[in-house]
């Protein structure tokens, strides 16, 4: 299964953004997840990023505030909101749940968005 960014990226919240929501873009996500999912270089696809683009998702994965962090919740019950890093993961973990559901339905050829 493949996840279209581009749909993935139109789908995000758009209202009372913060400015970098405007600046996502494919290669964004493809350095989340060459950094969250891979363990090894030569499995990373190295052109599907840029420098700027992982230097951003680093900025992302900075601000990400992790349920075990020392964090006033009630201040801000949803810090993440805007985190491209927190809509992806969440994002994946749908698309997992919803793949080990209906595992004959797979194909490389299907787009989730």
């Amino acid at each position: 299964m493949q996840i279209n960014l581009a749909t993935f990226r139109e789908s995000l919240p758009k209202n009372d953004p913060p400015p970098k929501l405007e600046h996502y873009s494919p290669g964004v996500f493809r350095a989340i997840e060459a950094a969250h999912y891979e363990s090894l270089s030569n499995q990373v696809d190295w052109g599907s990023f840029t420098l700027e683009e992982a230097e951003q998702a680093l900025e992302y994965a900075m601000g990400y505030v992790g349920d075990d962090c020392d964090y006033d919740f009630d201040e801000d019950p949803r810090p993440n909101e805007w985190n491209a890093i927190h809509q992806f993961l969440h994002s994946t973990e749908a698309i997992y749940r919803i793949k080990e559901t209906k595992p004959e339905r797979q194909t490389s050829e299907v787009q989730f968005f």
